[in-house]
């Protein structure tokens, strides 16, 4: 059991990083169509509403799915996993950032678009 226990640990952290990956997905794609289906017709305070949702809950998934990789990756047999790996979680964690920021554009871009035309 005591060899077990460590793969179980490293198995059960990335399978909680994955979820939460899933859960941030999820969230991103339902606020990119909220933005292209009713975007343009939000007013102001919605619009910060809906921001500030989107912001609280995608920079929590990916500060939690970036803790348990990296908790996985670090634990362990064999002092866990190569340095290489954690140089890709950080590139990981870059695009998930520019994910939201890239759709927070496309919000307002779609509320530009409806003022213009």
């Amino acid at each position: 059991m005591d060899l077990l226990e460590p793969f179980m640990s490293v198995m059960t952290m990335h399978g909680n990083g994955l979820t939460a990956l899933a859960l941030y997905l999820t969230i991103l794609s339902g606020y990119l169509v909220a933005a292209y289906v009713v975007g343009a017709d939000l007013d102001m305070f919605q619009v910060f509403f809906i921001n500030a949702i989107f912001l609280f809950f995608a920079a929590t998934l990916a500060m939690y799915s970036f803790a348990m990789f990296f908790g996985g990756f670090r634990g362990g047999p064999n002092g866990g996993a190569p340095g290489y790996m954690f140089y890709l979680l950080y590139v990981f964690v870059a695009c998930e950032i520019l994910a939201v920021l890239g759709a927070i554009k496309f919000m307002h871009d779609i509320r530009v678009s409806k003022r213009k035309g």
